[in-house]
This record gives C-alpha cells, sequence and structure tokens, in this order.
C-alpha cells in the first residue's frame, strides 16, 4: 500500500473522510472537482500552513520556495492549528503539477496535528508578503512580477506569532 499526505486547517477525526469538493486547479488551469494529497509530507506542511494563513483570494498567487512561503493574501484571520492526513494512495491519479487527485471522498487513515507557530519556529519555515501583482498580465507576467518583487526585496517576512497574539 503506497500512502499520500493532505494538509488542511479543518480537523477531522479518523473516523470521517477527506471530502471531494471543487477546487481550483492550479496544473489544469480549471475547476475540478477532487481531494489532492502529495508524497511529500513537506509539501503537506506548506498546503496546511496556507490554508491557516491564507485569505483565499481567487487569483492570488503563492510560492514555495523551500521553506520560505511568499504570498500575496494573507488572512486576518489565522488559524493556530493545522492537519496532516495519512491516506491510501488507491484512486489517485498523478496530475501535470506532480500532485495526486482523487474524484472520490477518501478515507483518512491517520492523523497528525501541529501547532502553527511552533512548527514555523523549530522547522524553519518563513512567510513573507509580497505586493498585489497586477491582475491585468496573463499569469506568467504575473509570476516574473513575484520574481522580480522577491529578488529587489520587495518581500517582507511576516511574524505570525504576532498575528495570533492580536486575537
Amino acid at each position: 500500500m503506497q500512502y499520500l499526505y493532505h494538509g488542511s486547517c479543518n480537523k477531522l477525526s479518523i473516523e470521517n473522510k477527506l471530502l471531494c469538493h471543487k477546487q481550483w486547479n492550479r496544473s489544469s488551469s480549471k475547476i475540478v472537482s477532487g481531494v489532492f494529497a502529495t508524497t511529500s509530507i513537506e509539501k503537506a506542511k506548506y498546503f496546511g500552513i496556507v490554508n491557516c494563513i491564507s485569505a483565499n483570494i481567487a487569483g492570488s498567487r503563492r510560492r514555495l520556495d523551500g521553506k520560505k512561503i511568499y504570498m500575496e493574501d494573507l488572512s486576518n484571520v489565522i488559524k493556530p492549528k493545522f492537519y496532516i492526513y495519512l491516506v491510501d494512495s488507491t484512486g489517485f491519479e498523478l496530475d501535470e503539477g506532480n500532485e495526486y487527485i482523487c474524484h472520490n471522498d477518501v478515507k483518512i487513515l491517520d492523523v497528525k496535528e501541529f501547532d502553527l507557530v511552533k512548527m514555523l519556529d523549530s522547522e524553519g519555515w518563513e512567510i513573507y508578503k509580497i505586493p498585489n501583482l497586477d491582475k491585468r498580465l496573463p499569469i506568467n507576467k504575473q509570476i516574473d512580477q513575484m520574481t522580480e518583487f522577491i529578488n529587489s526585496g520587495q518581500a517582507s517576512r511576516v511574524n505570525i506569532a504576532a498575528l495570533l497574539d492580536k486575537k
């Protein structure tokens, strides 16, 4: 049996399933109905972290560079915990973005809870806010613009612990 990981800020127990729902698939540039998972626990952590801190604004861009996350859409409400779900790979297919998708609900085999701030600190993850990108540009030009913002020092590091303390 092969296993995959799914990162989320939603708490579910082993008795639950990850439910198939409509979401944007970056690889196909389409809305698809499915459950996404990855072979990498680090990438699952990335998705869990982003789910905790993102405002989920349609069209906003994010980038993972090692353990640095660059994003333009930080939420006003930061969720303090996230979860990594272990699932069986049966029924998943590899998409163009090297992620796996299943078009059915998925049984949870195991779940691990992470304290967002402790995990960021102990594992060396960093969050950076970039200026808003020009949405009039084609996607490839927005990605170039993001790279320019990062390379020119316009990405500012975000202290997630301080944002949580403001609650």
